[in-house]
């Protein structure tokens, strides 16, 4: 497995857990949950890039903070949605987590 999928399972896990409340008596992977959709639609065989020539200029400057999100994100890929901070903060987590195997 690369760290590719394993860093989406990560992720999976991670929104199929705090998708829902759940109760005691709940499971995760109950019908109908997301973590179920996650589980039944894996597949592997991403391969892990170490660079990303393509996307050199079109992602935001870390050293611009919230200014360069909101112009790469909310004003663009997530355009008009009612959730676009919380899509851009957890495309921020799971590239925080990506960067932690260097």
């Amino acid at each position: 497995m690369s760290l590719a999928d394993f860093l989406v399972i990560i992720s999976q896990a991670v929104m199929g857990r705090i998708a829902t409340d759940f109760t005691s008596d709940e499971s995760m992977f109950d019908e109908g949950k997301l973590a179920t959709t996650f589980r039944d639609n894996f597949m592997v065989g991403r391969k892990t890039q170490e660079t990303c020539p393509w996307a050199k200029g079109r992602m935001p400057n870390p050293e611009n903070g919230c200014s360069d999100l909101r112009s790469v994100f909310l004003d663009n890929v997530f355009y008009g949605r009612q959730n676009g901070w919380e899509l851009t903060m957890a495309l921020s987590g799971v590239h925080s987590i990506g960067k932690a195997s260097e």
